[in-house]
């Protein structure tokens, strides 16, 4: 399968940076060795030069998205009063961040469609269009392995503090793009100086094929009114202040005030249109030179009207700090043997040789532009030696087949070979505790299966509890990063506690929620900086639900833009619903998480389906069940018994749960009063046992007290024995009242063979079969949660027969190799579906540094 490089332009005009795609859709053989697509930003002019020069079927697609030079174009030509100019272009500034977000969304629509290996990047300049900064993002969000960034010009100084939003997606463009092409040191040189990594800058200069005029010379000469008389020079250009054409026409009146009639045969050739056009003209007429121009217009056969000439002239400027690189027309004229005279600045230099294959001059300098011309108008003999030279010179560096040769080479390397044997797998995880679902993606970084296939490591936010969670259960030797930043929850759970005016609460939560939006950049720099030391193949996000952790969504967007290839976003809760509009920044949030990911796993269909009426697509979420180890060794139940003082005859039910109000502590607490009243005969042998801790114990505690329950209730906290204890218990009891999906202790209580009983929502009626395994509840249903405590409490032998049938479907369903299982096979679909990711050297490929 051949790897597929797309390549991006996005340009008013379909001009001379434009020639790099000709060349390589057109002139060369690698579209017979790549899979190449082009797309490009939609414009008449644009598109116009696309139909004329792009003729080979090649995969194209155009896209309308604004463009704020084309705005700022508009508003200067309608717009007279220079204030309210000013007035227009610092609102088109303000808007500019809005412009950028909705084309690096437009872009990665399209560019997630096409499936790059290689996305290539074509910038007339630096910074040039916005489309092509936002193109970069664009690519590595839709998973492109590497993206090459073109600048065909010299960039321009980054002028702070005005520029401060420019520094921000220079930042961005750097993070997601791989090298930098420019086509001369030049502007090299000056890309570097803006702050560009300097060994990530390549140059591969520019190439024009053999041009092929098809009429014969005199025919064209006739057409233009020259005769044998005449010498003409072509300047083929678009008529902007940066080309140069008020000097020339300055250099031409200069010779015609000292020369007077012996250069009446001296005639300049303006082939080109441009917002300049008319104010040359004007310049033309008033210092009565107008004999000596020829007004020429856009000519779709500018070839064959350079190849009537005698040579070319371009006396390109700096204009606002700036020059233009290495014209293509240069080329040009050097491949059909002309002279060329033109300004000695940027990546011209190191294409004409002065006195070899032309003429160079000092930009805006008109005397030495005046001697040039008139050198080369008298000089026939070294017109024709400085042509074939330039056309030597051509052949030895400029030809197109150079230039293909190195974009080939670039492509071979940038790809690479195929990757090891063992891609890498990165696992993240974000949690206030050490969880069910992470115990499933501990057990995979210590399965063999998975060690034998894939590079595994582990990247988790630090916090206490997750750190002692993790460290009790990851044994194996893979390698572990924690990363450190601020989480709105745990901020939410201080303020909680400490802050009980509702007023003030809901303004310190609508500041949390402000706050998250602010750390959102942050934490994804962070993630940015680790996942790019480990270079990961696949990143596997693990979120206890959705939107769940700041930090997993901040890992989706990090992992794309640190080059892996895939992104799996694992959901193990419920997704709350999105509440618009005062979630739109959510919705925003939302639409980038969806770019960067291809699965979401969720651990039940309930699951699925509450993703999906948040708006992510069904067909990119799989449910894979939770999964759990089917238990070693536990203490003996006796011994445990005892040390819990759980006298013989007790019936005891354990609740491992975080206390917080989704899991339904309090009615639990209400079912034991209910129980205690109704049958005051069971209050002596029922026990609830209760491990964990979290914010609302305290809420939970006053209320066993207030009821008189303190016999019935023991809180044991934070235990790391929870499973003996559980095992130790009669049952397990799982109140829950919202926001749960697959609970782990269900699969643990099932694995030692205990009946549950639990609500019943979402995952938790795919892992308890009603009747056969456990015993379901409408979730916040007292009443109906003591009935089903009654039941169990009183039948031991209905208690043996559910704890059997429970351990059965363990067996069958959740024993946590079949869950591994189907993550191993989803890692090997991802991996497989295409080229592996390669682990490249640092810096750019050394064979194009010549």
């Amino acid at each position: 399968m051949k790897p597929r490089v797309l390549i991006y332009s996005d340009c008013p005009i379909f001009g001379g940076a434009e020639n790099l795609v000709v060349n390589i859709l057109e002139h060369s053989d690698l579209p017979a060795e790549f899979d190449i697509r082009f797309v490009y930003r939609d414009n008449p002019p644009y598109a116009e030069g696309v139909g004329r020069k792009v003729t080979k079927p090649i995969p194209m697609r155009a896209l309308r998205f604004p463009e704020r030079l084309e705005w700022i174009d508009v508003m200067e030509k309608r717009v007279p009063f220079t204030p309210l100019q000013w007035l227009f272009k610092a609102l088109f500034r303000l808007i500019e961040p809005l412009i950028f977000v909705y084309a690096i969304l437009r872009l990665w629509r399209v560019f997630a469609a096409v499936g790059a290996d290689i996305v290539q990047i074509n910038n007339g300049g630096y910074p040039g269009a916005l489309g092509c900064r936002a193109a970069a993002a664009a690519a590595r969000l839709a998973g492109a392995r590497r993206v090459i960034f073109n600048v065909n010009s010299a960039a321009k100084p980054l002028l702070l503090p005005k520029a401060a939003f420019e520094l921000l997606i220079d930042w961005v463009v750097k993070r997601c793009s791989d090298v930098f092409v420019t086509a001369s040191q030049y502007a090299g040189k000056a890309l570097a100086a803006r702050g560009f990594p300097a060994e990530r800058i390549i140059q591969i200069p520019n190439s024009s094929p053999i041009p092929a005029p098809v009429r014969d010379p005199a025919d064209v000469r006739a057409g233009l009114g020259l005769g044998p008389e005449h010498v003409a020079f072509a300047m083929l250009a678009f008529f902007g202040p940066w080309k140069g054409h008020a000097v020339l026409v300055d250099a031409v009146a200069e010779l015609k005030r000292e020369q007077g009639d012996r250069i009446a045969g001296l005639r300049i050739l303006l082939v080109g249109e441009g917002p300049d056009t008319e104010p040359i003209r004007r310049r033309v007429s008033k210092a009565g030179v107008g004999e000596h121009f020829v007004f020429a217009g856009f000519r779709a056969d500018a070839m064959e009207v350079l190849s009537a000439s005698e040579g070319l002239v371009l006396p390109s400027i700096f204009w606002k700090g700036v020059s233009e690189d290495m014209p293509y027309c240069i080329l040009e004229a050097m491949a059909l043997s002309k002279p060329v005279i033109a300004s000695a600045l940027s990546g011209i230099t190191e294409t004409v040789v002065h006195e070899e294959t032309g003429l160079l001059v000092p930009p805006s300098d008109v005397p030495a532009l005046a001697d040039a011309l008139l050198r080369m108008y008298r000089d026939a003999d070294f017109r024709v030696r400085a042509g074939k030279r330039g056309c030597e010179r051509f052949f030895d560096l400029f030809e197109t087949s150079q230039t293909t040769r190195r974009y080939r080479q670039l492509y071979t390397e940038i790809v690479g070979p195929r990757a090891p044997a063992k891609p890498r797998a990165l696992i993240y995880a974000d949690c206030p505790v050490f969880g069910g679902a992470d115990v499933l993606t501990v057990h995979m970084l210590q399965d063999q299966r998975f060690l034998d296939e894939f590079d595994l490591s582990y990247v988790y936010r630090f916090n206490r509890r997750f750190h002692a969670g993790l460290k009790q259960r990851l044994k194996a030797a893979v390698p572990v990063t924690e990363v450190r930043f601020i989480e709105r929850h745990e901020l939410l759970e201080t303020m909680e506690r400490h802050v009980t005016f509702p007023p003030l609460r809901y303004a310190f939560k609508a500041l949390f929620r402000a706050a998250d939006y602010a750390l959102l950049p942050f934490e994804v720099l962070v993630l940015w900086s680790v996942f790019r030391a480990h270079r990961p193949d696949l990143v596997h996000v693990n979120n206890g639900g959705y939107p769940g952790a700041l930090g997993c969504r901040a890992a989706a967007l990090a992992a794309r833009l640190a080059g892996a290839r895939r992104v799996v976003f694992g959901v193990n809760n419920l997704a709350r619903p999105l509440r618009l509009p005062w979630e739109a920044a959510e919705a925003v949030i939302d639409r980038l998480v969806l770019a960067s990911t291809d699965i979401f796993v969720t651990a039940s269909l309930g699951a699925r389906d509450a993703l999906a009426r948040r708006g992510f697509p069904k067909r990119i979420i799989e449910a894979y069940p939770n999964g759990v180890a089917e238990p070693g060794s536990v203490r003996p139940a006796a011994e445990v018994r005892a040390e819990l003082g759980l006298a013989d005859g007790e019936v005891a039910f354990a609740m491992i749960a975080y206390f917080e109000p989704r899991k339904g502590h309090l009615v639990l607490v209400e079912a034991a009063r209910r129980m205690a009243l109704a049958k005051p005969e069971l209050v002596g042998k029922l026990r609830f046992v209760l491990v964990a801790d979290g914010p609302e114990l305290p809420a939970v505690k006053r209320a066993v007290g207030s009821y008189g329950l303190e016999r019935q209730f023991s809180f044991l906290g934070y235990r790391s024995d929870a499973l003996d204890i559980l095992n130790a218990c009669d049952a397990l009891i799982l109140p829950s009242i919202a926001a749960e999906d697959m609970p782990i202790s269900i699969l643990e209580a099932m694995a030692l063979a205990k009946p549950v009983v639990a609500s019943q929502l979402a995952g938790i009626a795919e892992e308890i079969d009603d009747g056969r395994t456990g015993l379901l509840v409408p979730p916040a249903d007292a009443l109906g949660l003591a009935a089903a405590v009654d039941r169990l409490a009183s039948d031991a032998g209905l208690r043996e027969e559910l704890g059997r049938a429970a351990k059965e479907r363990f067996l069958t369903l959740f024993e946590i190799g079949r869950s591994a299982e189907r993550y191993f096979a989803l890692y090997e679909r991802l991996l497989g579906s295409g080229p592996r990711r390669e682990r490249p050297a640092s810096g750019a490929p050394a064979c194009l540094t010549s």
